[in-house]
């Protein structure tokens, strides 16, 4: 029995390290996206155009747009969704993102940012972060999960306790309970190519 024991602690050992080198990649991964956004930001040098577009590569190299635009339906609502509507769903959902995040740089501009201890959530990773401004903290929790291929992706993120992801569920739920796929994915587009102008 002893010897039992004995080989059951050492397996949970020897397991440590790799979940911490797992914790460590995934804080890696958020560390490394964030400060090369703030250089970009901080770069008055670059065209804003130029900037928006090397931001937008780091970005869409982390976050799994594709997972979060699956998740922000649900399975029901996904479920109503053509193949090709899900497509066009999740390029508009990509190109609303991409406006959403770049709009909300502003907050990292010359200001400092800590990052938190990683925390294992249901076999997910979230990096805590905090952006220190002058009068307040702006807290980000950023949620990781470990693809097939071995790496962290952003499958969603938190601001100040509010989920992307579950924000704009809501306003799509309710939106959809009302009205058809085509008038949602219409006024999608609509909305996309106003924020873009």
């Amino acid at each position: 029995m002893k010897k039992i024991l004995l080989a059951a602690i050492s397996l949970l050992i020897l397991a440590l390290p790799a979940g911490a080198d797992q914790l460590k990649d995934a804080h890696r991964v958020v560390k490394t996206s964030v400060d090369s956004v703030v250089s970009l930001i901080e770069n008055k040098n670059l065209d804003e155009g130029i900037r928006r577009e090397k931001v937008m590569q780091i970005v869409k190299g982390v976050f799994d747009f594709d997972l979060m635009a699956k998740l922000t339906l649900g399975k029901t609502n996904w479920g109503r969704f053509t193949r090709l509507e899900r497509e066009e769903f999740v390029a508009l959902f990509s190109k609303e993102l991409e406006n959403t995040y770049y709009g909300k740089t502003e907050f990292f501009s010359g200001e400092e940012i800590a990052y938190g201890e990683p925390i294992q959530v249901d076999g997910k990773v979230h990096i805590p972060t905090t952006v220190l401004l002058k009068d307040e903290k702006i807290e980000v929790t950023y949620k990781l999960y470990k693809t097939r291929e071995d790496s962290w992706r952003i499958y969603d993120a938190a601001i100040q306790g509010v989920s992307i992801v579950s924000s704009f569920r809501s306003q799509y739920n309710q939106f959809l309970s009302k009205n058809s796929v085509g008038d949602f994915l219409k006024e999608l587009k609509d909305k996309t190519s106003r924020a873009s102008t």
